[in-house]
């Protein structure tokens, strides 16, 4: 079916072609979700939220974009929201440390499916330390680092998600990766 007729149904109220487009961007959502958020129980509530808000809002969806263009575009944006909200409540709870490491990323990460468990302690804590300096990024550089180099997205496809400048996306991801050299710099001895 094509994309354009998909959109005409679900916009008619066909369930069954919602039901499609869930089961084929479900996964895609869900491991962008895990990147920005960390924590897959939280990833799977965020993913839940960008599959209900694409049901709410696809009568405004223009075909102007590719549908998945316009997913991206809607759960990057309950990515961010839901990081600044947990920030939020972590300013709130003046008594809360350290709420909850970055285990799920990290398992993730650490033991992509196809690999071996015995990936060494050391490693772990490479990779730790590389995405505590990611998500210590700025917002915008975040962004456009975690779709280039782990959503393997061009800076074509950033530019459409985030309705940007191919220009404007590679400058921010120069900067992005220039300011995490600045951060992993003093780890580069030990890695």
């Amino acid at each position: 079916m094509q994309e354009h007729e998909l959109v005409n149904k679900i916009k008619a109220g066909d369930f069954h072609a919602f039901k499609n487009l869930f089961e084929c961007y479900q996964l895609e959502v869900l491991n962008l979700c895990l990147k920005f958020v960390g924590n897959r129980v939280e990833a799977e509530d965020v993913c839940q939220e960008v599959f209900i808000k694409v049901y709410q809002s696809i009568n405004s969806f223009e075909h102007k974009a590719k549908i998945s263009t316009w997913i991206y575009r809607i759960a990057i944006n309950l990515c961010l929201n839901h990081q600044r909200k947990k920030k939020q409540m972590r300013f709130l709870r003046l008594d809360d440390r350290e709420t909850q490491s970055n285990s799920d990323i990290n398992d993730l990460l650490m033991n992509p499916p196809g690999e071996q468990p015995d990936i060494s302690l050391e490693q772990k804590e490479k990779e730790k330390i590389i995405w505590e300096s990611v998500n210590s990024l700025p917002e915008n550089q975040r962004v456009v680092l975690i779709l280039q180099r782990y959503e393997g997205m061009s800076c074509e496809q950033i530019a459409r998600v985030l309705k940007s400048s191919a220009s404007s996306i590679q400058s921010r991801i120069y900067r992005a990766k220039e300011n995490l050299y600045k951060k992993l710099r003093p780890f580069l001895e030990e890695f």
